[in-house]
């Protein structure tokens, strides 16, 4: 069961983070069999991931970073019923975009 939660969250949650990785993460250690959940933190989101998400933002996404994931899990139902996904506190570090970064149309000759 284990593997499963691993490979569930290494499908959702693996495109958004940096260096995540379920089965070789040292931040990804759990055990079902206690508590039934597993907790994640100080987790790294790709910045390239955030930008694509509101694409024309007038910033550059520098960094992110997500303080804690809680996942609750029912070891007897993991594939039969919902599984609870606590998301803590994301921080997201922006910069004023550089003229390269974003396209705007060409000026037109005797606009000005």
């Amino acid at each position: 069961m284990e593997a499963l939660l691993g490979n569930m969250l290494q499908k959702y949650l693996g495109q958004m983070l940096l260096d995540f990785n379920a089965k070789k993460n040292s931040k990804f250690k759990f055990s079902l069999a206690s508590g039934q959940r597993c907790v994640l933190k100080d987790l790294k989101l790709d910045p390239e991931f955030l930008s694509k998400l509101i694409p024309g933002i007038p910033f550059e996404v520098e960094s992110g970073v997500i303080d804690q994931i809680v996942v609750h899990a029912k070891l007897h139902s993991i594939k039969t019923e919902p599984t609870l996904v606590e998301i803590g506190t994301v921080r997201i570090g922006i910069r004023e975009a550089s003229p390269s970064s974003h396209s705007s149309p060409p000026a037109q000759p005797g606009s000005n």
